[in-house]
């Protein structure tokens, strides 16, 4: 069986599943995902839908009548507490330009810092469009930021398109679907945390990416394609989309820390083109050009407010872990238990590549957010391959007397001050009591499912607090004659990751998800790898849509 999954037509040319000029029969093959595609073109009711919307504008936002300001300097962005302390400063900022919003006050999403609504914008309503409504913090400023960015640099396709921002001291008017806008926002909890004095609200108009998370997108198409090999051309083109992103953020001047399948990748629909308009999709890694037909849908990264702002000759060490749990690379949650350890602290390209494994992982395994209780009440995640599983009873118990510990280890005015703020950097970034519950699931996961790692496979980390930790525990076990994780692990055996994914698509992912970042693959080379050689454009003289160097600037540091 080709691996390709690509068919010919008349003329012989190549037409990918799930693309373009594959729409026909994609129509027949997978009736969800067309359903889906119609609401994202713009139809022939449209016109009648403008004049309308033109007409009568009842119950609209008028963003120029509320105190709607802007910043006109990017590299100047404002503190918001400074905003909030100084509620003149606010004033002294340009005014928002004149702009209309409608809305029928759905909720598209919510996020730790955000709520997503419906908008259409009376002038564009063509646009498909969502607004994001937040507390104008520093996250959102940060956002702000990297949307510009990207946008500005537009080296990938998979970031949303920003159309319009704002801050203000006022929530929309209670007016047609904007009350119910307010009702919800009355009723988050986000929004009732810290003093209601002076607060700014952050508003983000963007890319509305309708086709919802990879996972659940994902489980319509494998439903409805006609065989396997159109899902793993299809998941080819997506894992090459992925990659290419997390390569180019870097040359953009970011590094996304929070990447998550379920938290935070969606799907977009692409546009369809005029009919005669046969036009591929190139891609350049340096000189190497990749191309394949325009696809039906694509994935969209968004949330930046985590997001690192990379700088000249800045460190890329962090004090943070950023990362979802449920993504979280190794790097960092194994630390040194010394400040001169082997294994410091550092976030780059290949802690955001492990998040992206994770999230590829999720499409075929299903919705890492996916709950259940068993009988002891006991959350667990069932569809994800490490906090799927029960871990043993003092495991939590054992996280939080290591927190513990690094809080005595800090107050103890006998202990050198870097020792001090060692321990409080890994109390406060790393250790989280909070999560230990949870942090102890994904461990005695990983372990099953990766294997037990040591300094053989990554030096350093049997000189870290979390694996002595999980060594105690093991052993305890061994001598009980209990179950403990095998030293091999056994995620690539599960039936479902044989099924849906191609042995290559298989070894690809078995680099990514190791263990120590220095044997991880650099993004670069994941994309030069032989998995995508069949997206190598055959006219290596085609003009490339996006761009990105051969070399990547936040590579693992040589000398760490």
């Amino acid at each position: 069986m080709s691996r390709r999954g690509s068919t010919r037509n008349v003329n012989g040319k190549e037409k990918a599943p799930g693309s373009q000029q594959n729409t026909e029969q994609n129509s027949k093959d997978s009736p969800a995902v067309g359903e889906k595609r119609k609401l994202s073109t713009v139809d022939s009711n449209r016109p009648k839908k403008t004049s309308r919307l033109l007409d009568s504008i009842r119950g609209g936002w008028d963003i120029s009548n509320t105190n709607t300001r802007v910043i006109a300097n990017y590299k100047e962005l404002p503190n918001s507490r400074e905003l909030q302390d100084n509620p003149e400063k606010l004033s002294s900022l340009p005014s928002a330009t004149k702009r209309t919003y409608m809305t029928k006050g759905e909720k598209k999403g919510e996020g730790t810092f955000g709520i997503v609504f419906d908008v259409t914008d009376v002038a564009k309503p063509e646009q498909n469009q969502v607004m994001k409504i937040s507390i104008a913090d520093s996250g959102f400023f940060s956002e702000i930021l990297a949307l510009v960015k990207l946008n500005k640099h537009r080296k990938t396709p998979n970031i949303p398109r920003l159309f319009n921002w704002f801050i203000s001291d006022q929530l929309p008017p209670r007016e047609g679907g904007w009350s119910k806008v307010n009702d919800i926002i009355a009723n988050s909890s986000q929004f009732r945390k810290g003093s209601s004095t002076n607060r700014l609200y952050g508003y983000l108009v963007m890319e509305n990416a309708e086709g919802g998370t990879l996972a659940s997108f994902f489980q319509h198409y494998r439903d409805n394609v006609p065989s396997i090999e159109h899902v793993w051309y299809t998941l080819d083109v997506t894992m090459f989309q992925l990659v290419f992103s997390v390569a180019a953020l870097p040359q953009c001047g970011l590094l996304h820390r929070d990447l998550g399948g379920s938290n935070n990748i969606l799907v977009g629909f692409v546009p369809r083109p005029n009919p005669e308009d046969t036009t591929d999709w190139v891609f350049a890694v340096g000189d190497t050009k990749f191309s394949f037909p325009r696809p039906s849908f694509k994935p969209i990264m968004i949330d930046y407010g985590t997001a690192n702002h990379l700088a000249r000759n800045r460190s890329l060490k962090t004090d943070f872990r950023y990362t979802t749990l449920r993504y979280r690379a190794p790097e960092l949650i194994f630390i040194s238990d010394s400040q001169p350890g082997t294994l410091q602290p550092w976030y780059t390209t290949t802690a955001d590549l492990f998040s992206i494994g994770m999230s590829i992982l999720e499409i075929v395994l299903g919705d890492f957010c996916q709950r259940r209780k068993d009988v002891h009440r006991d959350d667990i995640y069932k569809c994800h391959p490490f906090m799927c599983y029960k871990c043993p009873q003092d495991l939590p118990k054992r996280l939080e007397d290591l927190h513990e510990h690094l809080l005595s280890v800090e107050k103890d005015s006998e202990e050198t001050k870097e020792n001090r703020d060692w321990c409080r950097m890994l109390r406060k970034g790393f250790i989280d009591k909070g999560e230990s519950k949870l942090l102890a699931k994904y461990l005695w996961g990983m372990y099953h499912e990766l294997g037990v790692p040591n300094d053989d496979t990554w030096p350093g980390i049997e000189s870290t607090h979390v694996w002595k930790l999980m060594n105690d525990v093991i052993q305890t076990r061994k001598n009980l004659n209990q179950n403990v994780p095998s030293p091999d692990g056994r995620l690539f055996d599960k039936p479902q990751l044989k099924q849906h994914f191609s042995e290559s698509q298989r070894d690809i992912l078995r680099e990514i998800l190791q263990y120590n970042p220095k044997r991880r693959p650099d993004v670069i080379k994941v994309l030069q790898s032989d998995l995508f050689d069949h997206l190598r454009a055959k006219d290596q003289a085609a003009k490339a849509t996006w761009t990105i160097s051969p070399k990547n600037p936040c590579s693992w540091p040589t000398h760490a």
